[in-house]
């Protein structure tokens, strides 16, 4: 497995702000050489951001290393980009026009693409929609993404998440099923209000998942 390395990918990383297709101002990073075997996007999950999911794990550090171009954008609601409180502005389609404004943004023809929880959804999405996606690595997702077109909402209901977000009763916050979402916002110092409100705008509905046409690979585990 990758193991945690020091984040020497980080330091030669200058953070950077677009706007995407309705305004919102979406920060991004970039790592590695440019004459490279990628470019590879990397889409986190909820509540977190690039650094925590994919520069802490190691994982910027390994692809850099093995040549690839890295880029990595926090998601709207999530790290450096904007947080906007209402649900009308979040959503995984919505987060996928988002890579999409980048990839032209950075004139990029073709990309591979992994996506963890969250941002395999989003990964997904964009592949179904974009067609510069080469390749497709989603994590962190498992048959609800068949079912229910995103979230398994019957294991936990994207309201309850919102609820525990932005409850200060112990009683909703400390529920098996939600403890985790607001113990690691608190953790990373999210913005709980917007997470709230991307929580509350999760996709459900059927995903055109035979439109993919990239290679994929599903991890579960």
């Amino acid at each position: 497995g990758v193991t945690a390395r020091p984040l020497r990918s980080v330091a030669r990383s200058h953070p950077q702000m677009f706007a995407s297709f309705d305004g919102t101002g979406i920060s991004y990073e970039v790592w590695g050489p440019t004459d490279c075997l990628g470019p590879v996007v990397l889409n986190h999950g909820f509540a977190v951001d690039p650094r925590v999911n994919w520069c802490l794990t190691g994982v910027v550090d390994r692809l850099t290393e093995e040549g690839f171009t890295v880029i990595g954008m926090d998601a709207r609601g999530h790290g450096r980009s904007d947080k906007p409180h209402d649900a009308k502005w979040y959503g995984e389609d919505t987060m996928a026009k988002d890579v999409s404004v980048l990839l032209d943004e950075l004139e990029l023809g073709s990309v591979d693409v992994v996506g963890y929880s969250m941002g395999a959804i989003v990964s997904i999405v964009l592949a179904i929609e974009d067609r510069r996606v080469r390749s497709l690595v989603a994590g962190g997702v498992g048959r609800a993404v068949v079912e229910r077109g995103g979230l398994d909402t019957g294991t936990v209901s994207n309201t309850a998440i919102a609820e525990a977000l932005l409850s200060d009763d112990p009683e909703v916050t400390s529920r098996p099923d939600v403890s985790g979402f607001r113990a690691l916002a608190d953790f990373v110092g999210a913005d709980r209000r917007a997470l709230a409100a991307s929580a509350r705008a999760a996709r459900s509905g059927p995903m055109a998942l035979e439109q993919i046409t990239a290679r994929t690979l599903v991890i579960a585990g």
